[in-house]
């Protein structure tokens, strides 16, 4: 059996006044309604039978940079059919960014490598006591 295909994600993420991201994609598994509960499945290089996959995934971003590690399944590898993914957006502090947190997120299908992630508008932390800014320091959150 072929190995499923996977994608490295592409794009330089930036903060709104154009300096450099660091942070964390994270990447949810969004299953079709008619799935009736499914747990989300793929077949791996050299295996017989599906394999469970985590519901997250998550890909650490460093000045800018998706990590050159991380590869995400296509659908197309995915079952059931039809499962897609949505993202949400967080800076090192583990802060969400996007979507605020009232939104629900655009679903979307990955079919490319390298895949070119719609990158949204990371407005900069503001400075007040009540919000924290990035530190120099990242930790890599659950």
């Amino acid at each position: 059996m072929s190995a499923p295909q996977t994608a490295l994600l592409s794009g330089t993420v930036t903060w709104s006044d154009g300096s450099l991201f660091d942070g964390w994609l994270r990447l949810g598994l969004v299953l079709p309604q008619n799935s009736d509960g499914q747990w989300p499945t793929t077949v791996l290089a050299g295996e017989t039978s599906p394999q469970r996959l985590p519901i997250w995934a998550e890909v650490p971003i460093s000045a800018g940079a998706f990590d050159a590690n991380t590869q995400i399944l296509f659908n197309s590898s995915l079952n059931p059919p039809n499962t897609q993914y949505v993202a949400y957006w967080y800076d090192r502090n583990n802060r969400r960014l996007f979507p605020a947190s009232n939104v629900n997120p655009t679903p979307f299908t990955i079919s490319a490598n390298p895949y070119p992630i719609s990158i949204p508008t990371l407005t900069v932390p503001s400075t007040s006591a009540t919000i924290p800014v990035p530190v120099d320091s990242p930790t890599q959150g659950v």
